[in-house]
């Protein structure tokens, strides 16, 4: 999984977390590690994927939840955990071991697949919705997809409660046929 970077303080923390994944691997070697996925489908609204053609649109958002977290994390290294539970040494380092599998490209379409979007992904990401992670998304990324989950989570959230998102960074388009479709389908509604 990459880490978003943003400043000295972040690269050195993103150091800090090399050393303890290195760490993680040197004393648990046969831990699996997550796997690429070639191609992740996922069901998008038109409107979404027009904003992704003409580039107001960079990420795609998914809600934490078991149904993505089977599909975006290794279970293999899950199960590994799980059988490793008791072990202090694994308890300590795991937080630096690879749980997220790497998307190549995202296969967009609606449910009657009418259309397709293939689209490059950059990075995925385990985002909380804090204000500390809109602000930056917002200031760094010029994204403000998380602003009014942040600001709802702080008004009515308990501490270390907020909404748990998952985070694709979009690159470039790979395929489409989109051009295909009647101009009047293409409107924003």
């Amino acid at each position: 999984m990459a880490r978003l970077k943003t400043n000295a303080k972040t690269e050195k923390e993103d150091m800090e977390f090399e050393r303890g994944r290195k760490l993680f691997y040197k004393t648990f070697p046969d831990c699996p590690k997550p796997k690429e996925i070639e191609r992740l489908n996922l069901t998008m609204k038109l409107d979404h994927a027009i904003d992704i053609l003409t580039g107001e649109k960079r990420w795609e958002w998914r809600k934490a939840s078991e149904y993505y977290f089977r599909r975006l994390f290794s279970q293999e290294v899950y199960e590994y955990a799980e059988k490793h539970k008791d072990d202090e040494k694994f308890q300590e380092l795991y937080p630096y071991a690879l749980t997220m599998n790497d998307v190549v490209t995202i296969h967009f379409h609606d449910y009657n697949n009418e259309w397709f979007l293939d689209v490059e992904c950059t990075g995925t990401y385990d985002v909380f919705a804090t204000e500390e992670n809109a602000q930056f998304f917002r200031e760094e990324l010029n994204c403000h997809d998380l602003d009014d989950e942040a600001a709802w989570c702080a008004a009515y959230c308990e501490e270390g409660e907020e909404t748990e998102f998952y985070a694709m960074e979009l690159g470039e388009v790979l395929d489409t046929n989109l051009d295909d479709l009647p101009e009047d389908r293409k409107k924003k509604k």
